[in-house]
């Protein structure tokens, strides 16, 4: 990681397209990056296009991508982007399109589920529209890859699309930083009205008296101007209509005129200069389907307009129900936003509304806004500089070393493959023919107590050639110590590593070990369960516990998987917990020696893992119903219902597997270990 001193970041910021001829959500972009420069930070585009001349101070990484069709735009920019960028390069990432991975994505666009919804309620419909429309279906796997990821921070421009988050996805709340759209406080503001409102209706042929409402949008479907038209034919009262956007007027002008108020609107086109027409108008209406946060309904309040718009938009946070303006129920939209027409059109019921919003808006500054994302991106980079980070010396060729633990190893005399293999003073807790487990203490102020894994393994002619051949290959000690390092590298929290080593001795015998600092005050979880989790003596609160630590748990599984490992050895003796104190768990995992990463997430592993988990579960107090919790948690809206169906019958049937395998063992006649197995040899 970059990280610079005196708080100057280097910030990578994704956007296929950074010119102000694309729309509004460009615009934003733009300003974004310009402002993050004017704060001192280092900033790289990634883009496929942008405006020229370039913006002064911004390093241009080019990303190509086909432009048709859609969705094979989607897929190649990503694909593209892979290969151009490096994330540990940069402090941090901002996506503002959708790919994957990332650090910080922006949520200013909203949530492509919730709008698909909105758009198709029926859910047959709306899966065969996603096939038709192929570029919504690769929208919305990468929102779904996005938002279930356990790393991924994010900027929501509103506590609607948080909320939608957290309930679609199961986002922690603490990852979701809500930041409103920045305002242009220097064109946006009341004396607008004064300034343009007599010029600008001359030009339209509008009389100073009459009543003009204003509609802007560049898609006027999704932003309900049908709803509007409807709405306006049930006026009695003489009223004018503004339709300023770049959106397709035809469909609309045919509504018009079959509902008779043709001669109430007038279609403007797009406009470059936005304050003109707030400047003009007596109020804006905005009866939006879907909308993460209208800027333009926070720019018509900082421009003194009242303001009706619905509950599924963003920006309704900002306006105070019959003070500001309405806020309408989507649900009785067709009557409320008659209603509150006929309110608006009475000049008594607009005075005294802009001062008060005016002012409430005034906080929204672009430069308010670019502060505060460049707060969020400053703490996710400090956090993640915080995060698990090791490194590691090599003292001698046959021995690896956690540089923060060397000089106690060194003070104890354990600088050398021999001295930690041999080490004598570990008390044995287990062994199996080949791999035994020893607790270690080492004396001091306080005494730190670590566990030494030691490996022996002598190999046949057959494997010999076959590990002379594959020079990747790792013994069980060194292997488990990339797996943990692996682990740290990703976030996930397992035990810490210390040490770990490899040597070959004669007759075809190889040994290696893995040394790694204890977990005090954690125990095993099926131990925490069954001591815990008993109905007697009755707590009040044991429910909300059992809730929060199948969370916790499922949440870990969740993130495991989704970030590419699989433990293989996933039983509740091999995750620890401790209660922390936020009323939370802090679980922690150990046994990473069969642990795997694959890039082709495939489910069956992530059924084993599970299946193992739910059946060491048995025999516990868990009951069903907190089984089937702890799924839910795991899923997270990630599957339909259908899908968390089948999963949960794979988990069953590879549970019962489990357990017809562990009986046969214990039928089984176990080989006893001879006594001088790990006596090693002089020499």
């Amino acid at each position: 990681m970059s990280q610079a001193q005196n708080g100057r970041l280097t910030i990578a910021v994704v956007r296929p397209y950074l010119t102000l001829a694309k729309g509004g959500a460009e615009r934003h972009a733009l300003e974004l990056v310009r402002g993050l420069v004017g704060l001192g930070h280092a900033v790289h585009v990634f883009a496929y296009r942008w405006d020229q001349p370039r913006e002064p101070g911004v390093t241009y990484h080019a990303v190509w991508m086909l432009r048709k069709p859609a969705w094979l735009r989607v897929l190649t920019f990503h694909w593209s982007l892979r290969r151009r960028l490096d994330l540990s390069a940069y402090d941090a990432v901002l996506g503002m399109t959708p790919f994957y991975p990332q650090t910080v994505f922006w949520l200013g666009d909203g949530l492509y589920a919730v709008w698909a919804r909105v758009a198709w309620p029926h859910a047959l419909v709306r899966r065969l529209m996603c096939l038709k429309r192929a570029v919504m279906t690769a929208n919305l796997w990468f929102e779904r890859k996005i938002l279930s990821s356990p790393t991924t921070h994010f900027i929501a421009n509103s506590k609607l699309v948080q909320r939608q988050a957290m309930a679609l996805y199961g986002v922690p709340e603490e990852r979701i930083a809500v930041v409103y759209p920045g305002i242009d406080t220097g064109r946006y503001y009341p004396g607008v009205r004064r300034q343009w409102r007599a010029a600008v209706r001359r030009r339209l042929g509008i009389g100073d008296r009459d009543v003009v409402l204003l509609f802007a949008s560049n898609n006027f479907k999704r932003k309900g101007l049908d709803r509007l038209i409807r709405a306006l034919s049930a006026l009695s009262r003489p009223v004018r209509l503004l339709v300023v956007g770049s959106g397709r007027p035809a469909r609309f002008r045919r509504l018009a005129r079959r509902l008779a108020v043709a001669d109430k609107i007038v279609f403007t086109g797009p406009a470059d200069r936005m304050e003109e027409y707030y400047g003009a108008c007596d109020a804006l209406i905005l009866p939006t389907r879907y909308d993460p946060c209208a800027a333009v309904c926070l720019e018509a309040l900082a421009c003194g307009l009242p303001v009706v718009t619905t509950d599924f938009n963003g920006a309704a946070e900002w306006i105070r129900h019959g003070i500001d303006g309405r806020v309408l129920a989507c649900r009785t939209l067709e009557k409320d936003l008659a209603d509150s027409l006929r309110e608006l059109t009475d000049p008594a019921c607009l005075s005294g509304m802009p001062v008060v919003s005016a002012e409430r808006v005034r906080e929204l500054s672009v430069e308010n806004q670019v502060r505060r994302i460049a707060g969020v991106l400053a703490d996710v980079a400090a956090r993640r500089a915080r995060g698990p980070s090791i490194r590691v010396s090599r003292p001698a060729p046959d021995l690896l070393i956690n540089d923060d633990f060397s000089w106690l190893l060194e003070r104890h005399g354990l600088w050398s493959f021999s001295a930690l293999m041999e080490a004598r003073g570990a008390r044995e807790i287990s062994y199996n023919r080949q791999k035994r487990i020893g607790r270690l203490v080492l004396e001091g102020d306080p005494p730190r107590v670590f566990f030494l894994k030691r490996h022996r393994v002598r190999s046949s002619w057959r494997e010999r050639v076959k590990l002379w051949l594959d020079r990747s290959h790792e013994p069980d000690g060194l292997k488990e110590w990339a797996n943990f390092l692996a682990f740290h590298r990703r976030g996930l929290p397992v035990a810490t590593p210390v040490a770990a080593g490899k040597r070959a001795l004669s007759g075809g015998v190889q040994e290696s070990f893995l040394l790694t600092a204890g977990l005090e005050g954690y125990q095993p979880l099926d131990s925490y369960i069954s001591e815990t989790w008993r109905p007697s003596p009755a707590r009040p609160t044991l429910a909300r516990e059992k809730r929060r630590l199948l969370r916790a748990a499922a949440e870990l599984a969740r993130a495991m998987h989704e970030s590419g490992f699989n433990h293989r050895d996933f039983y509740l003796c091999h995750v620890f917990v401790k209660p922390a104190r936020d009323r939370g768990f802090d679980l922690r995992l150990i046994d990473l020696q069969r642990a795997g990463y694959r890039k082709a997430r495939r489910r069956r592993w992530w059924v084993k893992d599970l299946a193992q988990l739910h059946y060491s579960s048995l025999g516990l107090p868990v009951s069903d119903r907190e089984r089937l919790r702890f799924y839910a948690f795991y899923a997270a809206q990630r599957f339909d219902r259908k899908e968390r169906r089948r999963i949960l019958r794979r988990v069953a049937v590879k549970a019962r597997s489990i357990a017809r395998h562990d009986a046969a063992q214990v039928k089984r006649k176990r080989a006893v270990v001879p006594a001088d197995h790990f006596e090693l040899p002089s020499r």
